[in-house]
């Protein structure tokens, strides 16, 4: 599996913002920190362009979740490093595009303690796989709204009645179409229009 390493990573956006090294790691690490704990207090998390991370339920769907969203992300980064609110969201906005750029280059994006987007071959396709990174934790206990069959019922879920489920931005799901020609032997890849 090709990747990118979180240095090679961290070094584009120093250089493509005109930040340093350490500015830029200290922001992609505190956006993993405060997407962690939105997941914990039971948000639904949007990385634009990326990836939605939420939460089902076998009780029902869970209906209008709080959304925690770029705006809310940076922010959040901004108050806790006490930088510049334009510094952080213009490398923030640049790591996500680098990983969404990696990804649909064939490579496999690990968004550090929260997910992994992995290419796979999977009926003439290489897909984009999301997995859920194994430290990644559910809130203890939080309120939800359940649609279920008699309505909308507000509920207290713990940690074992969620799921995570990860839905991949759908300009990035499919990363090629693998096309076999009958000129050619083998599998040529050959880049989808996105």
């Amino acid at each position: 599996m090709v990747r990118e390493s979180y240095t090679d990573l961290i070094n584009y956006v120093s250089t493509k913002t005109g930040k340093s090294y350490n500015m830029s790691w200290k922001v992609a690490k505190e956006f993993s920190l405060v997407v962690k704990e939105a997941i914990k207090r039971g948000d639904t998390v949007n990385i634009e362009g990326f990836v939605t991370i939420f939460f089902t339920t076998k009780y029902g769907n869970i209906y209008r979740n709080k959304e925690y969203a770029l705006d809310d992300q940076v922010e959040e980064i901004k108050n806790n490093l006490g930088m510049n609110r334009i510094s952080v969201k213009n490398i923030l906005v640049t790591y996500i595009k680098r990983m969404r750029e990696r990804v649909l280059d064939g490579y496999q994006v690990n968004l550090k303690g929260v997910c992994y987007l992995i290419p796979n071959e999977e009926q003439d396709e290489v897909m984009c796989v999301p997995r859920v990174s194994p430290v990644l934790d559910k809130p203890e206990i939080a309120d939800f709204v359940i649609t279920t069959e008699s309505g909308l019922e507000l509920s207290e879920l713990e940690d074992e009645d969620l799921r995570f489920k990860i839905e991949v931005n759908e300009d990035i799901e499919y990363v090629y179409d693998i096309v076999k020609e009958e000129k050619q032997e083998g599998i040529e890849l050959k880049q989808a229009d996105i």
